[in-house]
């Protein structure tokens, strides 16, 4: 084992994930919080988010395929190739059906994490995109990227609904609240609120002239 490089809990903080690397690759372990003890180990991969009922993890490989592990059976599936850069962020929707993950290319991609296919690939960031998150009713992705553009996507669809921008920031982090009606987003020093999609909508509305 070399360094480690990377920490992630499960939503129910029962199991933390120790990512690490060395010269002969990477890998990551599954720890058991309350007892210490390993319970299991995988190479080959770099730990990116666990899926809301902390059945799955998914990270990425090497060779920049994504990989999906059920945490309890250990059983692995990889996903398709589409990648020729390394995944920045993963974020499994609440049902656990897909998976968002981010790039270095600028891109986002939907996948089904029942069979490993891609169901959308999100274009339209110019720069690296560095976090994502689900709305917690599902119907909405939203990323963020180096430049400071936040981007709504319908994920029915696949299709952009609105984007804005925070000049000067580069975004590490986007989270909704659980009404789905505020959404964070973070860059090395600064936390912003962003308008919900709500809000975006009343402010798009024409507005009536009075007399």
């Amino acid at each position: 084992m070399g360094s480690t490089d990377r920490l992630l809990f499960s939503p129910d903080h029962r199991v933390v994930v120790t990512g690490w690397w060395s010269a002969q690759g990477r890998g990551a372990e599954l720890w058991d919080t309350f007892s210490g003890r390993r319970m299991a180990a995988f190479t080959n991969m770099t730990a990116l988010a666990f899926s809301s009922d902390n059945r799955m993890l998914a990270g990425q490989t090497v060779n920049f395929r994504v990989k999906v592990v059920n945490v309890a059976t250990k059983t692995e599936l990889i996903f398709t190739p589409g990648l020729k850069m390394n995944s920045t962020a993963a974020a499994f929707s609440g049902d656990g059906k897909l998976l968002a993950t981010t790039s270095y290319d600028g891109d986002a991609r939907l996948w089904s994490v029942e069979s490993g296919q891609a169901s959308y690939r999100l274009k339209g960031h110019k720069q690296e995109v560095h976090c994502v998150t689900f709305s917690p009713d599902g119907k909405t992705l939203v990323t963020g990227s180096a430049d400071g553009e936040v981007k709504f996507w319908n994920v029915a669809t696949g299709k952009e609904l609105f984007s804005l921008r925070i000049p000067g920031a580069d975004l590490r982090l986007v989270q909704f609240s659980l009404d789905s009606r505020t959404l964070v987003v973070q860059d090395s020093r600064h936390v912003f609120r962003v308008p919900s999609l709500a809000e975006i909508d009343a402010l798009q509305q024409p507005k009536l002239n009075r007399d």
